[in-house]
């Protein structure tokens, strides 16, 4: 699992590009912060049968927020490099169709 604060680390002090850090962050920190508003407009990603739950996921930049909604709240399990294998990461989690 990735900590939000790794990502502007990384960004800034392995790739050297301490701007595109601060963007990425505040990119990322806002498409999560949009999901209170509009909580179902990630694209589904699969449904665990033994929590039923539907996992779905967004976009930003090069990284990938995985959730799901449980009544009024929005739980995010993950944020994950884009390129990553999403099934393997879930795989002996959850129960669904990832």
């Amino acid at each position: 699992m990735i900590k939000l604060d790794e990502i502007p680390n990384y960004i800034a002090y392995i790739l050297f590009d301490p701007f595109a850090a601060e963007k990425y962050y505040n990119d990322i920190f806002k498409a999560a912060y949009s999901l209170e508003h509009f909580p179902n407009r990630g694209s589904l990603l699969g449904h665990d049968e033994l929590t039923n739950r539907d996992y779905r996921k967004i976009f930003v930049h090069n990284y990938t927020i995985i959730y799901y909604v449980e009544g009024d709240t929005v739980y995010i399990v993950d944020i994950l490099y884009s390129a990553s294998d999403i099934a393997s990461k879930f795989e002996g989690e959850v129960n669904g169709n990832f």
